[in-house]
C-alpha cells in the first residue's frame, strides 16, 4: 500500500510540475484588441468610428491606442501611449494614457474576449473587445 501511495504522490507532483500556469495578463497581451460593444449606463453607445481602433498591450507594461481612419473627436491624435498594470488578483487593472487614470474591473479575458467595467463621474461604462487580426 505504501509504494502505491508514493507512486501516486510521484505522479501527482510529476503532472503539477508540467502543468503551465497561464496568466491573464498573457492572454491580454496575446494580440490586439478592437471594441465591439460599447455600453453607458446600460445603453449601447457604440460608435463605428471606435471600431477600427487598435489596442495593444505590452509585457513591459506599455500600452498603445492607434486611433482608425474614422475620428471619434475632432482633436483625436493617431497614436496614444501610456501604461497598463494589472492586479495580483487579475481582477482589475489599471490604464493610464493622455491624463487620465482609469480602474477597469475585468469581467471576461479569453484568448478572443476582453470584457471591462469601469465609472467615470455618473457613467457606468461596460465596454467589450474582440481579439484583432
Amino acid at each position: 500500500m505504501k509504494k502505491v501511495t508514493a507512486i501516486l504522490l510521484l505522479f501527482f507532483f510529476t503532472f503539477q510540475s508540467c502543468h503551465k500556469v497561464v496568466y491573464l495578463s498573457d492572454k491580454l497581451m496575446s494580440h490586439p484588441w478592437q471594441i465591439s460593444k460599447w455600453y453607458e449606463n446600460e445603453r449601447d453607445m457604440f460608435r463605428p468610428c471606435r471600431a477600427d481602433d487598435i489596442y495593444q498591450f505590452s509585457a513591459n507594461d506599455s500600452f498603445t491606442l492607434k486611433t482608425g481612419d474614422q475620428i471619434c473627436f475632432t482633436n483625436e491624435k493617431p497614436v496614444y501611449g501610456g501604461h497598463w498594470d494589472m492586479a495580483p488578483d487579475e481582477l482589475k487593472m489599471t490604464l493610464v494614457y493622455d491624463n487620465h487614470n482609469y480602474l477597469f474591473h475585468i469581467l471576461t479575458l479569453s484568448d478572443d474576449i476582453f470584457e471591462i467595467a469601469y465609472q467615470e463621474d455618473t457613467i457606468n461604462y461596460h465596454v467589450t473587445f474582440r481579439g484583432a487580426n
